[in-house]
């Protein structure tokens, strides 16, 4: 049966000296990393994360750098923002990173002090507003919404992140192929939900997630040439149901 250790990652955005711990779980290695930065090189974000490895194969210790494409954070890095712990607290200002893997927001009240990881009713970051709201409509889950738009019809986005690995079996010996450079890659993406009477449903290609609206936003939708795939274009549809019901 094969061990399974974890990879804590300590990461850092190269404009703040916060930290906050980061876990991979990798098979056979134990791993700590020695400090992380954000880099942007070329079209890429990366995180670039010094390790001094023990691999359990090898009995011996290496000094070790990885880049990893992406970064598990909402828009790559540390922002001004506000965090609001429960439902009608006091907000708390500080500089925050939304990390979209663990659904967790890092805080912390200055550049200088260390962060925290905390689960907050909502926080605003670079000008956008998340908040759960599985209290409030059905099948909403315990996730991060932005709201895009009000209405009888409301829209939301959420935003996921994913860490894929490059190594197959977990060990880490630093002779790996090269292959694209990048020891691991942070895979983003972002779903739309529509919210009709208290009701969440993830925005595809049916236009039956308008429920009595759905004729109304396909004919719409077909005489401007609009898709639920752009969301520029979706949010254009939802306004304009919202706009017929006098909204």
């Amino acid at each position: 049966m094969k061990k399974t250790l974890l990879i804590l990652l300590t990461s850092f955005c190269s404009a703040f000296s916060q930290s906050a711990p980061y876990q991979f779980v990798i098979e056979n290695v134990t791993t700590a990393a020695t400090g992380s930065r954000i880099e942007v090189r070329g079209k890429d974000t990366v995180l670039v994360s010094k390790y001094n490895n023990t691999s359990l194969k090898q009995s011996v210790q290496n000094e070790l750098e990885f880049v990893y494409q992406g970064t598990p954070y909402f828009q790559n890095g540390w922002y001004k923002g506000r965090v609001i712990l429960t439902d009608n607290a006091n907000a708390a200002y500080g500089v925050i990173a939304y990390d979209l893997v663990k659904n967790m927001v890092l805080f912390t009240y200055a550049n200088d002090k260390e962060a925290v990881e905390i689960k907050p009713f909502e926080f605003e970051i670079n000008g956008h507003v998340f908040k759960k709201v599985n209290n409030q409509y059905a099948a909403a889950g315990n996730i991060y919404y932005e709201k895009l738009v009000e209405g009888e019809t409301e829209l939301f986005c959420q935003y996921v992140c994913d860490y894929v690995g490059k190594t197959s079996d977990g060990v880490i010996t630093g002779y790996e192929a090269n292959g694209d450079g990048y020891e691991g890659h942070f895979k983003k993406k972002v779903y739309y939900y529509i919210n009709f009477h208290e009701k969440m449903q993830r925005v595809g290609k049916n236009f039956k997630i308008f429920g009595q609206d759905e004729e109304i936003a396909k004919a719409y939708a077909k005489k401007n040439k609009l898709s639920l795939k752009e969301p520029g274009e979706l949010i254009e549809i939802v306004r304009y149901i919202n706009s017929k019901n006098g909204i």
